[in-house]
């Protein structure tokens, strides 16, 4: 779900209904979830209640993709909205992601045993995969849906033709959210991006009217990780990695762990 203590102006708190009051999607689900203790009474403009938001200092856990050598996503254009949110792709809705951790053993089977022998080969971490639901109420948001799947299908094509970069591959984005002990500026190559326009949803039109969403989809990413042969070789340790050093901050520009 939308964390409701962070102002996105992305997503508004509420929109006028027309009828003097406004509808907020926060408060709804606040209702519905039993959670009244944040509803704090009623406005002096409206009928509607007011939400009233605990202060905090912690930073935006929300999961962001992005490009951090700015090739694609400062080029403007199509990507222009992406400028909302410091050039990032911003999950408004808590997506699932999932990945898998796994080390791998050979066999070896004796004649005459009980027991295999098992010698260790090498560790590994799956595809990451993230599903998110993106929702768009009006043009404004349209516009941020529509950059939002052009940086996917940008960052998995390489540099080529009349490109002055013609030959590079793809960029290395990086992905972060839900603290750094989770996701903390980990290097990633998008690997496969897929949406679907279903046909059971209304369709918003974008504010330059070339293009329409639907009002809500889910968009399914796939990374893998990706470090640099120095980086492993000269920085990575397991004490290290263990104790979360590795994992780091990605403020002081460490980090990147997984």
């Amino acid at each position: 779900m939308r964390d409701p203590n962070v102002n996105d102006p992305f997503f508004p708190t509420g929109q006028d209904t027309g009828s003097g009051s406004r509808y907020s999607p926060e408060i709804q689900r606040l209702i519905a979830s039993g959670i009244r203790g944040l509803v704090t009474g009623q406005s002096s403009r409206s009928n509607s209640p007011v939400v009233t938001k605990f202060p905090s200092s912690a930073p935006d856990q929300r999961v962001k993709i992005w490009d951090p050598s700015g090739r694609i996503s400062r080029l403007g254009g199509a990507l222009t909205p992406l400028n909302r949110t410091d050039h990032k792709v911003v999950f408004p809705y808590t997506p699932e992601i999932n990945l898998s951790h796994s080390a791998n053993y050979m066999p070896m089977n004796p004649t005459h045993s009980n027991y295999d022998y098992l010698f260790y080969q090498n560790s590994a971490v799956s595809e990451i995969s993230i599903s998110g639901v993106f929702t768009a109420r009006n043009a404004e948001d349209a516009d941020y849906v529509i950059a939002v799947q052009h940086f996917f299908r940008s960052v998995t094509k390489m540099f080529y033709g009349n490109d002055d970069i013609a030959g590079l591959p793809p960029v290395v984005c990086r992905l972060e959210g839900h603290g750094h002990l989770q996701f903390s500026s980990v290097p990633i190559v998008i690997t496969g991006f897929q949406t679907s326009l279903p046909s059971d949803v209304d369709y918003i039109s974008a504010s330059v009217d070339v293009a329409r969403v639907p009002t809500s989809q889910t968009l399914q990413i796939t990374g893998k990780p990706l470090y640099s042969r120095n980086r492993l070789t000269n920085e990575f340790s397991l004490t290290k990695f263990a104790s979360g050093n590795f994992l780091g901050n990605s403020d002081t520009g460490l980090g990147g762990g997984i």
